[in-house]
C-alpha cells in the first residue's frame, strides 16, 4: 500500500512530461521483453465493441473519408441486381404450375448470383420456420393456402427474413439492396404476382395466426351510439297529481 500510494508522487516530482509509458508487473517473471512487447500491442489493440458499435464506427469512418461535391459520383447498392441461377428460374416455373409452393433464395456473394436454397411443396409457415437460418439473410416465395369464413383462399407471398445483426454488416447491406430487384424481376420475367410483402426478423414470427391476421385484417365495427334521450320538461305530469286544499271562510 505505501508504494502504491507513493507512485503518483514519484512520478509528479520525476517528472510527468519525461514518461511516455506505464507498464506493471506483478512478478519479476513478467519483466521480460516479450511481456512488454504484449504489453504494447495490447495497449494499441481496439477495444471490444458490440456489432451495433461496430457498425456505426464503420459508417461514420465512411462519413469521414468521403469526397462529397458537385461533380462527385459514388457507386450505390440500392437497385442491386444478380442474375438467377438456373435452378432457381426452373423452380419458379414449377411454383408457377402450383408444383411447389414455397421457394428459398439465397445470395452467393463471391459469384453475385441468386441461388436456390430450398424448394417444397404442402408445407405450412410452421415447417418453414425449421429452414429459415438465424445468420443469413433469405428470400422467400410462398403460396399460402388457408381457408376463410370457410371459404378456400390462396395468397402468394413475398417474405424478406433478415436476422438483425446475427449477420454480417455487408451481407445485411446486400441482401437490403438486392429485395426490390429479385421482387420486380419474378414479378415481371415470371409472371408470378404477390398479394402481400412481409418482412420478419426471427423465424418464429412466420405462424400461420400471423399471416392470418395480416391477409384478413379484422374490422372493428363502432357500434352505434343510442341518441341522448332528454329529460322531461318539468309540468303538469311531472309534478304528481294534483292535491285538493281545503279552504276556510273567513267571515264564518
Amino acid at each position: 500500500m505505501l508504494y502504491a500510494s507513493s507512485l503518483a508522487t514519484l512520478k509528479r516530482e520525476f517528472g510527468l512530461g519525461h514518461i511516455t509509458r506505464e507498464f506493471r508487473a506483478a512478478s519479476l517473471d513478467e519483466m521480460t521483453l516479450n511481456a512488454y512487447n504484449k504489453h504494447i500491442q495490447t495497449q494499441a489493440a481496439p477495444p471490444p465493441r458490440t456489432m451495433r458499435e461496430e457498425e456505426i464506427l464503420e459508417i461514420q469512418s465512411r462519413e469521414a473519408t468521403a469526397d462529397i461535391s458537385v461533380d462527385s459520383r459514388h457507386p450505390t447498392l440500392q437497385g442491386l441486381f444478380f442474375p438467377f441461377d438456373e435452378n432457381v428460374i426452373e423452380a419458379l416455373h414449377l411454383f408457377k404450375k402450383h408444383s411447389v409452393n414455397y421457394i428459398q433464395l439465397e445470395i452467393d456473394h463471391e459469384k453475385e448470383r441468386i441461388l436456390l436454397s430450398h424448394s417444397e411443396a404442402h408445407v405450412t409457415p410452421e415447417k418453414i420456420q425449421k429452414c429459415i437460418p438465424n445468420n443469413e439473410g433469405r428470400y422467400h416465395v410462398y403460396r399460402f393456402i388457408h381457408e376463410f369464413n370457410h371459404i378456400p383462399c390462396e395468397k402468394v407471398l413475398s417474405i424478406y427474413s433478415v436476422p438483425g445483426y446475427n449477420s454480417a454488416i455487408k451481407q445485411r447491406m446486400v441482401y437490403a439492396s438486392c429485395k426490390e430487384s429479385v421482387i420486380d424481376h419474378i414479378e415481371k420475367k415470371f409472371g408470378v404476382m404477390f398479394d402481400k410483402k412481409i418482412e420478419i426478423t426471427e423465424p418464429t414470427e412466420l405462424t400461420s395466426e400471423h399471416l392470418l391476421e395480416l391477409l384478413h385484417p379484422v374490422e372493428h365495427q363502432v357500434s352505434s351510439k343510442s341518441q341522448f334521450a332528454k329529460p322531461k320538461l318539468p309540468g303538469a305530469g311531472s309534478r304528481g297529481p294534483r292535491r285538493l286544499v281545503k279552504t276556510t271562510d273567513e267571515n264564518s
